[in-house]
């Protein structure tokens, strides 16, 4: 555990000072969903966890991303929405929609989310919430990945529904 935290301090140290370049190159959407979902096979299987895909088209377009980075994003959203789900029927919902210039990759669960409350901190370096205290994290995985997506042109935002549900909005910038 100490290993991995001092890993993502020094990851983030790297990503904010901006010691880190990402190549940045045309990727297939769908498959690094499909890769982030496969990583974490396991444990939905594990947990039963039913998954459920949206797309406003028939195809998702290719994006322009750093891969690793973007998989590491959309892994800490979907470990997320895993480990704080309490519902006793998890689901897990993801889905894309576009603009002119971003994929919005919405990923939302029915296990409670996270509150107004917590809204104005889940970003912040090591703020875990209310809902913290589920799981032994550092608090550093939405910060680092908010940070991932910035550097590749989009942004990482937490979403409220009219009827108080969250859900995190991932942005990120289509191939023209």
């Amino acid at each position: 555990r100490l290993t991995r935290l001092l890993d993502e301090i020094l990851d983030m140290s790297r990503l904010e000072s901006g010691s880190i370049e990402l190549e940045m190159e045309s990727r297939d959407a769908e498959a690094i969903i499909d890769g982030a979902l496969n990583a974490l096979d396991g444990i939905i299987r594990k947990k039963n966890i039913t998954i459920s895909r949206y797309s406003e088209a028939n195809e998702i377009p290719h994006i322009m991303v750093n891969e690793d980075r973007c998989l590491q994003v959309l892994i800490n959203l979907l470990s997320n929405a895993i480990k704080y789900n309490t519902s006793k029927q998890p689901k897990i919902t993801i889905r894309c929609h576009t603009t002119n210039s971003l994929l919005y990759i919405d990923i939302a669960d029915n296990g409670g989310g996270v509150s107004r409350d917590d809204a104005d901190t889940v970003f912040d370096k090591f703020s875990r919430g209310k809902r913290g205290s589920l799981d032994q994290g550092a608090g550093l995985g939405l910060a680092i990945s908010r940070t991932i997506a910035r550097h590749m042109g989009g942004d990482l935002t937490l979403e409220f529904n009219d009827d108080d549900s969250s859900y995190f909005r991932l942005g990120v910038r289509l191939v023209r």
